[in-house]
């Protein structure tokens, strides 16, 4: 009943209503423009939110994107994040490449959390494929600070299998507390079974692991794009050695 993603997309359909500078090394995907704001934190800093909008044209599809970036602190680990962002951009003009254009559809790209040790965000884009309705397209990135390295979900986990079993169980606790469940949506089980494809796009914050579910995947289209928060408490005995204090910082 679900729809599957390629490069954890994230696609909404019928849904009429309801659903400062990046390093040079990051650069706008090719055949774009890019307008970026100015730096003002020097290197070895703390590392702050700042943003890189990326417009442009290729064909006949255009492009306007304000994606989320840090900069200071381990400049590998701004360099890693940043470039990551925009790849995570540059698939989904990949992707959408014969549609007319993909747009921010504002707040959906973001740092959700940036921690002492840890930076996680989500692109999320607008997808007109010329018809009455866009569709929605969310992918998201981990990267840990002190080691410059993306964070998955194999490395989360002492074992991915016993990881994605647990995450599967608590969604199955959490999702009749969302407030799709709680207006009256009919919850889909079979888009929690432990898969990895199921559970590929997540975020961290100091509360636990969030999670985002396509639109059809748990609930119908209609419901949008459906989130539930993992408690870190109920991952620790599948969390790799070390591996909460860096997520929950």
């Amino acid at each position: 009943m679900h729809t599957k993603t390629v490069a954890c997309l994230m696609l909404a359909a019928l849904v009429a209503a309801g659903a400062g500078c990046a390093p040079d090394e990051s650069g706008p995907p090719a055949g774009g423009t890019s307008t970026v704001t100015a730096s003002t934190a020097p290197a070895g800093s703390k590392p702050t939110v700042t943003s890189v909008r990326h417009s442009g044209q290729r064909g006949d599809l255009t492009f306007d994107v304000l994606l989320p970036q840090i900069e200071g602190g381990n400049a590998e680990a701004a360099k890693e994040f940043n470039q990551a962002m925009s790849g995570l951009l540059e698939g989904f003009l990949t992707q959408y490449a014969a549609t007319r254009s993909v747009q921010d559809p504002g707040q959906a790209s973001a740092v959700v959390h940036l921690g002492a040790h840890v930076v996680s965000g989500k692109v999320g884009v607008s997808v007109d494929f010329g018809g009455v309705h866009p569709l929605f397209a969310l992918a998201t990135h981990v990267t840990n600070l002190d080691t410059g390295q993306a964070i998955t979900l194999s490395s989360t986990f002492t074992s991915e299998a016993e990881g994605l079993r647990v995450l599967s169980e608590q969604a199955r606790v959490l999702l009749p507390e969302t407030r799709a469940a709680k207006a009256g949506a009919t919850l889909d089980y079979d888009g929690i079974t432990p898969t990895a494809e199921h559970f590929s796009r997540w975020a961290v914050t100091p509360d636990g692991m969030r999670l985002y579910f396509e639109p059809g995947q748990v609930a119908p289209p209609v419901g949008g794009v459906i989130d539930i928060t993992v408690p870190w408490s109920a991952l620790d005995g599948v969390l790799a050695p070390g591996m909460r204090d860096i997520l929950s910082s």
